[in-house]
């Protein structure tokens, strides 16, 4: 069995390509040559961002129909599970579907097409807006160039990121590398920290307060917080889902490929160890498989699918 996990550009390819009374045959054929198809939170969230709505419902219309009832876990999901069972080995001995209530509509919304999601999309819209601004401005908040007059919440995180980075460098605690750019993946990882553990820029940032709440840290003080993170989990520099998705962002950086979409494109990537193939229809995704070799067989640009007749998919 193998698995084939599409980030949103992925999937819209095969919507465009697909008649869509072939959808259902397709996950059944594809089911039938061994082939899993999934869809995470991250990509179910960038669907209803669409801002057409009918093109939104159709899209979510069409995915439920296509892809496996079970659903992958949400990036803060599966960084607490791999905290708790695997550091800081690089093994996946815990399960890889969300606990959320979006995975149980979701399995009922693959069996039958009455159902559907209730969301606001303002607040989703409201909720991304962070991360949309944090990606714009990735590249600033990284130098520490970002103006004090811009969002104030950018130049803050700037400088908190800059102040680890320093501490953590003299402590001791960050990795040396030949490879790359030793500043800038560091700070990327702390970045990726503050994002998940301080700001919890998830779909559902309850999982994280959760966490944090077991294991006795002030949810509300970023300060304990990422030197509880740190002190007790420095392989994170090394190893693990927080290194996938600032591999990530660290080559669309130096690629000069920061958009709004960035972070949600880096959150794509925590998925890699995970699935046999990651299918894009992104540039920026195809990129980083020339350029890590670690990535060189796991992602595949639609472009070199055969999507012929439905519902037939090949490589």
């Amino acid at each position: 069995m193998s698995n084939w996990y599409f980030e949103t550009s992925g999937f819209n390819h095969l919507v465009n390509s697909f008649d869509f009374k072939s959808f259902l045959n397709t996950r059944e054929l594809q089911e039938l040559r061994g082939r899993t198809l999934y869809v995470s939170p991250i990509t179910l969230w960038e669907i209803m961002l669409t801002s057409d709505n009918f093109h939104s419902d159709f899209l979510l219309f069409s995915a439920q129909n296509l892809f496996s009832e079970k659903l992958l876990a949400t990036p803060t999901e599966l960084i607490i599970r791999y905290l708790r069972n695997a550091y800081p080995e690089n093994k996946i001995n815990y399960d890889i579907y969300t606990e959320l209530n979006i995975g149980k509509i979701w399995s009922k919304m693959t069996k039958d097409n009455s159902v559907n999601f209730e969301y606001n999309k303002s607040k989703l819209i409201k909720k991304t807006e962070m991360i949309r601004n944090i990606s714009n401005n990735l590249p600033s908040i990284i130098k520490g160039t970002i103006e004090q007059t811009k969002d104030g919440y950018l130049y803050n995180i700037s400088e908190v990121l800059t102040v680890y980075f320093e501490c953590l460098r003299t402590d001791g605690f960050l990795p040396n590398s030949t490879k790359y750019d030793e500043e800038m993946l560091n700070k990327l990882v702390v970045l990726f920290a503050m994002l998940f553990f301080v700001l919890r820029l998830d779909l559902d940032s309850n999982v994280m307060v959760k966490f944090l709440g077991d294991e006795g840290v002030p949810i509300e003080d970023p300060t304990k917080i990422l030197t509880y993170v740190f002190e007790n989990y420095s392989e994170l520099f090394k190893r693990g889902p927080l290194l996938e998705v600032a591999i990530m962002a660290y080559n669309q950086v130096k690629l000069g490929n920061t958009n709004r979409g960035l972070l949600l494109d880096c959150y794509h990537m925590i998925y890699a160890p995970y699935v046999d193939w990651i299918v894009t229809g992104d540039d920026g995704f195809s990129n980083l498989g020339s350029m890590e070799s670690r990535y060189r067989n796991k992602i595949i640009h639609v472009s070199k699918l055969e999507i012929g007749m439905s519902p037939y998919l090949t490589t």
